[in-house]
């Protein structure tokens, strides 16, 4: 009888051993992994205008179009005159590229375009003639391609979105205030600034006369230009239902008043440039400052001050 409990023990202990080696043996998932996971993870938003990029020097092709976007090109290509007004918004098509000798005596890379009349100019790059067409990116100073433009367009125009930064411009391209969380709606995509290329006009659904403008970077950018910052595919309103309505008007409007959260006051106003925490003698105090010289005072979570 003895025999048999101790055999049982054994094979007792030896399935318990099994049981904690197998959990032991199972990989860990720490914070550090889950944060990894969620930046992984990329909105719609965020994935819009991946794939609306500037092409590879070796996917140009004979009449490729460029914007002109800056009368300084004349600066940097030969053959343009830096008086003649019309240079902005002129289209020029790439023509090809041939070697030039630098002043280092390397065998460079120079581009030639031509605009409507079949005028010739001439951009030297820096970059020697056997390598330029292992490029991904070659730019043309002051110009914007337009296949960036075109596809920005077909993506775009149309589309009903909702705008979620009161940061715009109007028609004329003078920075404005708008109310935020609108519905709007894209009428069409225009050729912005070599470093923000995507011009975008729409018009709020509730008034299709204001006419409204942003420019936005191009492709997978990782500055505050990018679309995900300023369209929304959908209502952010539907996300903050429990926020009343009274509360939600102030936010649209860039708008805080004393009682609100930091919740409801970074949805108003944006993130401060700056916050200090002080403690008080009735708790934790926070004042958030902000690029405008305005700064919000909370107690317990709460605005209980604004300053200007």
């Amino acid at each position: 009888m003895l025999l048999n409990r101790i055999h049982i023990f054994v094979i007792v202990a030896a399935a318990l051993q099994s049981c904690f080696t197998g959990v032991e043996s199972t990989p860990k998932i720490t914070e550090a992994d889950i944060r990894q996971q969620r930046a992984e993870v990329r909105s719609a938003e965020a994935m819009m205008f991946d794939s609306v990029a500037p092409q590879p020097f070796a996917e140009w092709k004979k009449g490729k179009k460029f914007i002109v976007d800056d009368k300084r090109i004349a600066l940097v290509v030969d053959g343009m005159a830096a008086a003649d007004s019309a240079l902005v918004g002129m289209t020029l098509s790439f023509n090809r590229h041939e070697p030039y000798a630098s002043i280092t005596g390397q065998k460079s890379a120079a581009i030639v375009l031509a605009d409507s009349l079949g005028n010739a100019y001439t951009y030297r790059t820096n970059i020697a003639f056997d390598d330029i067409t292992n490029k991904k990116k070659v730019e043309i100073p002051f110009t914007i391609e337009k296949s960036m433009v075109d596809d920005a367009d077909r993506m775009l125009r149309g589309q009903a979105l909702f705008l979620t930064s009161s940061a715009v411009r109007d028609i004329d391209g003078n920075v404005v205030t708008s109310p935020k969380f609108m519905a709007v709606k894209i009428d069409k995509v225009v050729a912005g600034s070599q470093f923000y290329p995507i011009g975008v006009i729409f018009h709020y659904v509730d008034s299709p006369a204001t006419k409204r403008k942003v420019f936005l970077s191009a492709g997978p950018s990782a500055d505050a230009r990018k679309f995900e910052n300023f369209f929304s595919f959908s209502n952010p309103r539907d996300a903050h239902r429990q926020i009343s309505e009274t509360t939600w008007q102030n936010i649209v409007n860039n708008r805080v008043e004393v009682g609100m959260s930091r919740d409801e006051c970074r949805l108003a106003l944006g993130a401060p440039r700056q916050v200090e925490r002080q403690p008080s003698r009735n708790g934790l105090r926070e004042l958030w400052i902000y690029d405008s010289g305005q700064s919000l005072v909370f107690s317990d979570g709460l605005l209980s001050e604004t300053r200007k």
